[in-house]
């Protein structure tokens, strides 16, 4: 009998094989597909501060440590992916958003299989809930493309989850070594399966889990040596270590954090049958959703306390995570009314925020804000490339690098660039000393772009003593501090762009 069963189970295995590869080739369309119109987008942020140039030393001149930018604690794993695709297809932007599209790809794919598995008894196809809501979340979007390390961190730690919970305890070491690779903040993970497994008595494999987090010694090392700080830069510790543990700075980071992950996006939907449910299914208190459920929680403690700029996309190792428990939450609601119209609503709401801000204080990257304010990086560039090309150009970070490095993007040959932390009126002032042909005025600041400042000027001043900030000067400051006149401006939903030239 059991030489009969043989054959049946192969050919079950490999049917469900070429299912999942077409379903994977399916998911990998959609991700391609949606993001066609900017596979050629030039850099932003981030991307061209640490990842890009990190990524093109590695390349170009071996090193792992970067030389071209400030380096920092951020394991090399992104640079080495970038380096090794450049290396085969050559570089160019374009590259770069298929190479990390490719990883959107397999991190929704994985998505999708660790619904499936953590599904056992639940009714419906939350897997497809669960997928859906992924790749309409506008953050997702985003860093779906882009150079960065969060998507990336999702994709192993959706890998490292999935392996585990099927008792495949090598290949889920091997994923998170990995992701600790990858992003240091992926330690934790490794660290609460460990937890798990020693409190289940498996002694022996728990230790196992402190080899991901023993792996990252040498690049630690490495950093030190070269550097004199293991955090490769003695200000990016103070800003991620220190500067977040103001009482009222991490109060309003975790409350940024709670907002992002159970109220925007129509998430809330989710959220609030989550919470009357959880105590009363079993299968949240399943080994496997206790892990979750920790994990979760210390990740989004350990991102609340340790980063300073308090950027959204650090949540994106979690995010697929609490869409199963919305997912599940939703299976087990009473009429299938509810079971399917509060799903559906979610995916319109989070539509709905690719073109609608939350209404706070968010990055350009976290929705397409930033395609906007990229389109308008192009067409300054390109104007200033073919009628100004021997102009010195003050002008702010990141449109500074962005105008100086070609490899970035936006323009053909190097320009003459004065750099500027910012518009305040002190930044102008030092701009204008220097004379400059020409300033390029751009809305930076993503953060104070909100209705909230204008209705309330009490948070304005509050902002200003929590977090030290200034407000940038617009037209009339930097005529008055520059002595340059506005001779043109270019403004798309929200961002705006303008060139100051001296008469």
């Amino acid at each position: 009998m059991a030489a009969k069963a043989g054959p049946k189970a192969d050919d079950r295995r490999g049917r469900n094989s070429r299912a999942a590869l077409v379903f994977f080739l399916l998911i990998a369309t959609a991700v391609f597909a949606s993001h066609y119109p900017l596979w050629d987008m030039p850099y932003f942020w981030d991307e061209m501060g640490q990842f890009v140039p990190a990524g093109l030393d590695l390349l170009q001149h071996g090193k792992w440590i970067p030389e071209s930018t400030l380096p920092n604690i951020h394991p090399p794993g992104i640079p080495l992916w970038l380096a090794a695709v450049w290396s085969v297809f050559g570089y160019s932007v374009m590259a770069t958003r298929l190479a990390m599209l490719t990883l959107a790809s397999v991190a929704a794919f994985l998505a999708f299989l660790l619904a499936l598995r953590l599904a056992d008894g639940v009714r419906g196809l939350p897997g497809f809930a669960v997928l859906l809501l992924l790749l309409l979340n506008p953050l997702f979007y985003t860093q779906s493309m882009m150079a960065q390390l969060d998507m990336p961190a999702m994709l192993f730690t959706l890998l490292a989850l999935l392996l585990f919970v099927e008792e495949r305890i090598v290949l889920a070491l091997l994923a998170c070594t990995a992701l600790v690779w990858v992003k240091e903040t992926g330690v934790i993970l490794p660290v609460m399966m460990g937890l798990l497994l020693y409190r289940e008595g498996r002694h022996k494999q728990a230790w196992l889990f402190a080899l991901p987090c023993i792996s990252l010694l040498p690049w630690l090392a490495a950093l030190w040596h070269a550097t004199g700080s293991p955090f490769g830069n003695r200000e990016f510790a103070a800003y991620n270590l220190a500067y977040p543990l103001h009482p009222a700075r991490l109060g309003l980071a975790l409350l940024r954090r709670v907002f992002e992950l159970f109220v925007n996006h129509g998430y809330l939907l989710g959220a609030l049958p989550l919470a009357v449910l959880w105590q009363r299914l079993e299968i949240f208190r399943r080994r496997e959703w206790q892990l979750i459920l920790w994990f979760v929680a210390v990740h989004v403690l350990a991102v609340t306390v340790t980063g300073g700029a308090v950027l959204e996309r650090y949540l994106l190792p979690v995010l697929p995570l609490v869409l199963i428990a919305y997912a599940f939450a939703w299976s087990h609601l009473q009429g299938k009314r509810w079971r399917l119209g509060l799903p559906l609503a979610t995916a319109i709401l989070s539509i709905l925020g690719f073109f609608w801000s939350a209404g706070f204080p968010q990055p350009h990257e976290n929705d397409i804000s930033m395609v906007r304010l990229v389109g308008l990086f192009r067409i300054t560039a390109s104007d200033m490339e073919s009628r100004m090309p021997s102009a010195r150009i003050a002008t702010a970070w990141p449109l500074s690098d962005a105008l100086r490095r070609p490899e970035f993007g936006y323009v053909r040959t190097p320009r003459r660039v004065l750099a500027m932390r910012d518009f305040s009126q002190q930044e102008l002032a030092k701009a204008g000393a220097t004379k400059p042909d020409v300033l390029i005025w751009f809305s930076r600041d993503s953060l104070g772009n909100s209705w909230l400042f204008d209705r309330f000027p009490t948070l304005a001043r509050v902002r200003q003593e929590i977090y030290g900030w200034e407000a940038e000067d617009d037209a009339i400051g930097v005529e008055a501090a520059t002595g340059l006149r506005e001779v043109s401006r270019l403004s798309i939903g929200g961002e705006s762009i303008a060139i100051f030239r001296r008469q």
